[in-house]
């Protein structure tokens, strides 16, 4: 770090003009970009997760704005400064022009890179759209399910819940994804533990890196799963091409084959691929296809519309003249038969 009193030197251009092009433009600039790359390898293996990441990426970008207008008045003063000491006119305006040239370039990248910077910033703040992850013991601790997203430290906590519930033998996974490192890590737990996989509803993006894991894959005759490209921050395309390409080893890895994991990277991330059970099947995606009712019921809420359960009861009820003896003759049960049909 240069010394306060250096910084307060060339902002007030008080250094030689060579001093502050040279040493405080292209010489600074080099060590701030392998600072910034050592800086963000650093905080990936130390403090992994999208939170970490997304500080890290503004305050990157906030240090860089400052050096630019930074290094850009106090060459600007030093040119002046130059030039009244007897020093050419062409050289102090060269690198003025340089200067201006540089600092336009920045904001043009930051405002290329905007996407990325409010992302971040929601996702420091919080404010990200990765639903978090619900989990759940179901069937007497004979199942776990994952419902929600796959927010950061879903994997951790599912390794919580199974080194203490030893029973558990199939992961439930009616999930809409999210962190794809997550959707790794589930993968690799579940594969390491030997547990199988099944979705009665829907399993999409992240969530698939996770369903991969099972020993056994299973879908039910109502679930589907969905494909589509991997995002970085939310944004897909070139941006996130390391990130796609660190899902499509993954899938092929695990065995799909070549033609299908092509497709299903190549979906744009606005949309999705939903393989039909004969796809599903022919790439080895997924090892059966099920009847639900044999797993246990989801135990998230949200996937359950009690409204329509409700009117599902009434109008199976209005059919049965044992329910509607019932409920003239012993109003008490029906209520309790409703309440336990719907919740």
């Amino acid at each position: 770090m240069f010394p306060v009193g250096y910084i307060r030197r060339h902002w007030r251009g008080q250094l030689s003009l060579p001093v502050s092009y040279w040493v405080n433009g292209p010489v600074l600039w080099v060590g701030l970009l392998v600072a910034a790359f050592a800086g963000g390898v650093a905080v990936d293996v130390y403090a992994p997760g999208r939170q970490a990441l997304s500080a890290w990426l503004i305050a990157v970008f906030a240090v860089f704005l400052l050096v630019a207008i930074w290094q850009a008045v106090g060459t600007w003063r030093a040119a002046r400064q130059y030039v009244s000491n007897g020093g050419t006119v062409g050289w102090a305006a060269a690198s003025r022009f340089t200067c201006i040239v540089a600092l336009m370039a920045y904001v043009g990248v930051a405002a290329n890179e905007w996407q990325l910077i409010r992302r971040s910033w929601l996702i420091v703040t919080f404010h990200s759209k990765t639903l978090p992850s619900q989990i759940r013991l179901l069937n007497e601790g004979k199942e776990v399910e994952i419902a929600g997203g796959l927010s950061v430290g879903t994997a951790e906590a599912l390794r919580a819940i199974l080194d203490k519930t030893l029973t558990v033998r199939i992961v439930h996974l009616n999930n809409e994804g999210g962190v794809v490192d997550e959707g790794i890590r589930l993968g690799e737990l579940v594969e390491a533990r030997g547990l199988a996989t099944f979705t009665a509803r829907e399993c999409v993006s992240a969530c698939l890196l996770a369903f991969m894991g099972g020993k056994e894959r299973y879908v039910g005759k109502g679930g589907r799963l969905g494909f589509h490209e991997a995002t970085l921050f939310g944004i897909g395309g070139d941006f996130a091409r390391g990130t796609n390409e660190r899902v499509r080893r993954v899938l092929l890895q695990r065995g799909l084959p070549e033609s299908f994991v092509s497709r299903a990277v190549a979906t744009p991330a606005a949309s999705m691929w939903y393989p039909t059970t004969r796809e599903l099947l022919d790439a080895r995606v997924i090892t059966s296809v099920v009847d639900e009712r044999a797993y246990a019921t989801t135990g998230i809420g949200e996937w359950r519309d009690r409204t329509k359960l409700a009117a599902e009861f009434a109008s199976a009820s209005a059919g049965s003249p044992m329910m509607t003896v019932l409920e003239r003759a012993d109003p008490a049960t029906y209520t309790s038969l409703t309440k336990i049909f719907v919740t």
